[in-house]
């Protein structure tokens, strides 16, 4: 099985002992107004939190994916003649989900230091996590830049 992946943010299930999203609930940063003006456009293509719903289910992000035996590519740019286009850029997603993912926690750990918490730290939710940097079918390639994307292709059946 293959997952294509495109923007995201790489947020923990839990962290400091607490889920994810009672600490941002708390911190307002779920309430945070949008800018007036803001481009829908632009504002339908942030990438989103990707949380699993369960009460007592785990993380489930990329790392663990793979774990169970998912492909990790690229995201599907389109499809011509039985061929899926995928982007090459796999490794700049997931890098720009790590910067997402340490932004958040810096969000977190502002809010808790600003309310005196006395949470105990979680090192482990700082680490990113051993994930393809680029991935193609038939193997990997050298990581390219953004500029000089060039859909791989592979294989709709």
């Amino acid at each position: 099985m293959t997952l294509a992946v495109g923007r995201h943010v790489r947020a923990p299930r839990r962290y400091r002992g607490r889920e994810v999203f009672e600490l941002l609930a708390e911190s307002g940063f779920l309430e945070a107004l949008r800018p007036e003006h803001a481009d829908p456009a632009h504002l339908m293509a942030l990438p989103s939190l990707q949380l699993t719903g369960s009460g007592e289910g785990g993380a489930l992000g990329l790392d663990r994916l793979q774990a169970m035996g998912l492909k990790i590519v690229g995201r599907a740019l389109g499809a011509e003649g039985g061929t899926l286009h995928l982007d090459p850029a796999l490794g700049a997603e997931i890098d720009a989900g790590e910067r997402r993912r340490r932004k958040l926690l810096t969000h977190i750990e502002t809010h808790l230091a600003a309310t005196g918490s006395a949470l105990t730290a979680d090192p482990g939710a700082w680490c990113a996590p051993e994930l393809p940097r680029v991935a193609k079918p038939g193997g990997n390639r050298p990581r390219r830049s953004r500029s000089r994307r060039r859909p791989a292709k592979a294989s709709a059946a």
